[in-house]
C-alpha cells in the first residue's frame, strides 16, 4: 500500500485538485503541516502529543499516520485555526483513512466544524459512518450508513453534492471503502460558521472526551467540491492495490 501506490495516490490528488477543490491536505507523515500547497492550515494538538506511526508498527499505513487517544499521552484531538478553508461551501468532500481502536461509544467524532449554529459534523454513530449537515435555516440533515470496522483501515468519504440547477435535489452522501453507504436530500445550502475552527477527533472549541475518536487517521483531505462516485472509488482502489 506504499511505494508506487503512494505515487499514484499523489498524482490523483494533484489531478483532482486542479479540477477544483483541495483546500487542505494532511498526510501525517511525521508532521501536522498542510501539504496541499494551496494554503497554510497547520493542525495543532492542544492536549497531549501527536504520535506518528509507520507501517512497521501498524500495517497498512501510507507513509505515516497520526494516533489520537490510543495510548496515554497521545493527542486527544487535533485542531485547526478559524479560516476560510474550514468554512466549506455547499458542495464539499471530506476524505480520510481511519483505523478506529474503540467504537464502544454511540458517537465518535472525526472531522467537524460544528457549534451552536452548526455547519458540518463527520463521525461514527453506533458504528455507522455519519455526516450531519446544517442548512442555512439552521435545520439539520444527515446521512448514515456502512458499518465502520474497528482495528482495520476504512476509507471514509463525506460529500455534500449541491445541484446547481435544482438545489432541492441536492444530496449529502457517505461512502465507505469506495461504495455509497447512504444518501439524503438537502436544500443545497450550508450554514457556515464564522468563529469555529476545525476539529479532528473532537470539537475544536468544546471537547467531549466521552465521544472523542480513538484510533489512527491517515491522509485527511477536505475539498471545496463534490467528488464523483467514480473518483471516490478510484482513490480507494489506488491505495488498496
Amino acid at each position: 500500500m506504499i511505494g508506487s501506490v503512494r505515487v499514484i495516490a499523489v498524482l490523483l490528488s494533484l489531478s483532482l485538485g486542479a479540477v477544483g477543490g483541495i483546500v487542505s491536505s494532511w498526510d501525517f507523515d511525521g508532521s501536522l503541516d498542510d501539504t496541499s500547497g494551496a494554503s497554510n492550515d497547520r493542525l495543532t494538538a492542544p492536549e497531549g502529543t501527536a504520535r506518528f506511526v509507520a507501517a512497521g508498527d501498524l500495517p497498512g499505513v501510507d507513509g505515516q499516520a497520526v494516533a489520537i487517544g490510543v495510548e496515554a499521552g497521545d493527542a486527544s484531538r487535533l485542531t485547526g485555526l478559524i479560516s476560510a478553508d474550514v468554512r466549506l461551501g455547499p458542495s464539499y468532500t471530506i476524505e480520510a483513512w481511519i483505523l478506529p481502536t474503540d467504537l464502544s461509544s454511540g458517537w465518535r467524532r472525526l472531522v467537524l466544524n460544528w457549534g451552536h449554529t452548526k455547519a458540518y459534523h463527520l463521525g461514527i454513530h453506533n458504528g455507522l459512518l455519519s455526516l450531519y449537515h446544517a442548512q442555512a435555516d439552521g435545520s439539520e440533515r444527515f446521512a448514515e450508513g456502512g458499518q465502520v470496522r474497528p482495528n482495520r483501515w476504512n476509507h471514509i468519504v463525506a460529500v455534500a453534492r449541491r445541484n446547481a440547477e435544482n438545489p432541492a435535489q441536492s444530496t449529502i452522501e457517505v461512502y465507505l471503502n469506495g461504495e455509497l453507504a447512504a444518501a439524503t436530500p438537502f436544500d443545497g445550502t450550508l450554514r457556515a460558521l464564522e468563529d469555529e475552527g476545525l476539529g479532528v477527533g473532537d470539537s475544536a472549541s468544546a471537547s467531549a472526551p466521552g465521544i472523542a475518536y480513538h484510533g489512527y487517521i491517515d491522509s485527511l483531505t477536505p475539498w471545496n467540491a463534490a467528488l464523483t462516485a467514480a473518483e471516490i472509488r478510484e482513490r480507494c482502489t489506488a491505495r488498496q492495490a
